[in-house]
């Protein structure tokens, strides 16, 4: 649902934060995407598919960027296989 103009700019911030919504999925996307190359690359190597020290890495960046949920998205994101 969109607002009118008439309303503070609000629906300009709407689509806005539309944009940036569509540009994450897109980075998500393209996340899963790399995921599912490195993890048939190190599979072809005789690797485990997953690398724990990496992941566990890539949590405490998520965590120490974006603070509060900063954990818990990168623990979504890394699931999202």
């Amino acid at each position: 649902m969109r607002l009118p103009e008439s309303s503070g700019g609000t629906s300009r911030s709407q689509d806005r934060l539309a944009e940036i919504d569509a540009r994450i999925v897109q980075l998500i996307r393209q996340r899963i995407e790399e995921e599912h190359l490195l993890a048939d690359a190190r599979r072809a190597a005789g690797l485990p598919r997953t690398d724990l020290s990496r992941e566990n890495e890539t949590v405490r960046y998520y965590d120490q960027e974006l603070k509060t949920c900063g954990a818990n998205l990168a623990l979504l994101l890394l699931v999202m296989r």
